[in-house]
């Protein structure tokens, strides 16, 4: 990897081990945490495959499966050489977690967008060396363990493919890390990097706020699946708004001033970080099992999305108001807001809540017209309405003496087995919440998420203990989506 990233590209040389004859190479199609064949093989911007001696393979795109290369690999050959170039995707508000990103003061790499794997191995079977040079006087901050640094080359220790695309990398001129207070949790680090130096300076008060964060989390699970966590933030106007969970990191992109501003962490901005921190347990440890796969071209099968995102917006929402991000009053506008938006969704009467999941990647980005009739990701902000009201109604056949903490910590704990990821299918869930409280929870499922619906389910309100209540005029909180008031 070579210093070019300010210049928005990344230079990558690979060396594959091989055995002559016909060798198949495949650029990742399906990146964890997409949920979408989005991995961007439009960014290729060269590619070279070359023998020891420097004499060039020809290889060929297969026709239909336009992420896999097809070559042979010459007699007395078992090691080919590849020269990959990348282009960095423009930096946009909104942006993208999964891709890769360099202007001159910062930048992002997510692996999988610089990297070719042969077919075969699994992804936890092929090991991988790392060497990376950087630009000078630029810092670095990832999950990864460094081995050495000698004569502005760092060189990693070896990890398994699947941990090397789980595990994303910061960079940049300006660069700080904060060691949060963790408690009893393993040791967790903010590491922030931006052209001005200024937006590094986090109060005291706000870091004390994520070191809450995560003492909350790890008292809502009781365990913790890694052995230290990274939370790596970028804080640009170029970059913008981004986000993706990783095991032992989370990559989060906000805007230059938004952690630095108090009026600015709220709303989306106060969600992020804990949503994708909750990924760390519900996405990356436990895993549905349609989307347990062994490489990254193999198609997952999203519809438990409910679960995965539904649970983790749930969660992160609970971590958010519970270590003090946001105050109660300004989640209970979120919370209207996000009910009179999904009460708009006429589209709920052809397609089910799991069908948004199944489509996920064909909902991502919304039409501007008649969206109501289409639907948006509702596995989102509708799952995490169906796991409110669950918590609710486990508390009521309880009488108040269990909740869906409960559940999260059976559902979420340690394995015995030690894997990094353990999946799970509906009849786990089903399981666990019956465990946790009497009830047709197959039934509930069923009618919430398999079926279409004529409207959202209102009598969720009062379950959770709030009315809604129409007023004559929007909410200040969002004049544009918020259609009533809640209220305890």
């Amino acid at each position: 990897m070579t210093r070019d990233l300010p210049r928005r590209l990344l230079r990558t040389s690979l060396r594959i081990a091989c055995e002559p004859g016909p060798l198949t190479l495949w650029y990742p199609k399906w990146i964890p945490g997409t949920h979408a064949p989005c991995g961007p093989v439009d960014t290729v911007g060269g590619l070279r495959l070359t023998t020891d001696d420097g004499k060039a393979i020809p290889r060929h795109r297969d026709q239909v499966e336009l992420y896999r290369l097809n070559c042979v690999v010459p007699e007395g050959t078992h090691k080919i050489h590849v020269k990959l170039d990348t282009i960095c995707n423009a930096p946009a508000i909104d942006a993208s977690g999964h891709l890769s990103f360099g202007n001159r003061s910062l930048g992002i790499i997510n692996w999988p967008t610089c990297l070719l794997y042969p077919a075969g191995p699994t992804a936890r079977e092929t090991r991988v060396h790392l060497a990376l040079r950087l630009p000078d006087r630029w810092k670095y901050a990832t999950a990864l363990k460094p081995s050495e640094e000698k004569e502005g080359l760092i060189t990693f220790q070896p990890v398994p493919l699947s941990v090397l695309a789980d595990s994303p990398l910061i960079v940049g001129e300006h660069m700080r890390t904060i060691p949060l207070v963790a408690g009893p949790n393993p040791p967790a680090f903010f590491h922030l990097a931006s052209k001005s130096p200024a937006a590094l300076q986090l109060a005291p008060e706000v870091v004390e706020l994520y070191s809450r964060m995560v003492r909350e989390t790890g008292a809502l699970f009781e365990t913790c699946h890694y052995s230290e966590f990274h939370f790596l933030i970028t804080c640009s106007d170029e970059l913008g708004h981004l986000g993706l969970e990783h095991l032992s990191s989370s990559l989060n992109g906000v805007r230059e001033r938004e952690l630095i501003d108090s009026a600015s962490r709220k709303g989306w901005i106060a969600n992020l970080i804990p949503h994708e921190y909750v990924h760390s347990w519900c996405g990356k440890y436990r895993r549905p099992v349609g989307q347990y796969t062994a490489d990254f071209h193999t198609p997952e099968r999203t519809s438990l999305l409910w679960v995965y995102e539904g649970l983790t917006e749930y969660l992160g929402e609970v971590i958010m108001v519970r270590s003090g991000l946001l105050d109660p009053k300004d989640y209970r506008e979120t919370l209207a807001s996000t009910i009179g938006g999904l009460m708009l969704r006429t589209g709920r009467k052809w397609r089910s809540l799991e069908d948004t999941a199944v489509a996920s990647h064909l909902l991502r980005a919304g039409s501007p017209n008649w969206n109501e009739l289409c639907r948006d990701q509702d596995y989102y902000s509708e799952g995490a309405l169906l796991w409110m009201e669950a918590d609710a109604i486990i508390r009521q056949r309880t009488e108040g003496a269990r909740s869906l903490d409960g559940f999260c910590r059976k559902f979420l704990s340690r394995n015995s087995s030690g894997d990094d990821t353990i999946p799970y299918d509906i009849s786990e869930i089903v399981r666990l919440l019956k465990a946790t409280a009497d009830f047709d929870w197959e039934r509930f499922l069923t009618e919430r998420i398999s079926r279409p619906l004529d409207a959202l389910p209102l009598d969720l309100v009062g379950r959770i203990g709030y009315r809604l209540q129409y007023v004559p005029s929007p909410s200040n909180y969002d004049g544009d989506r918020a259609r009533g008031g809640i209220s305890a």
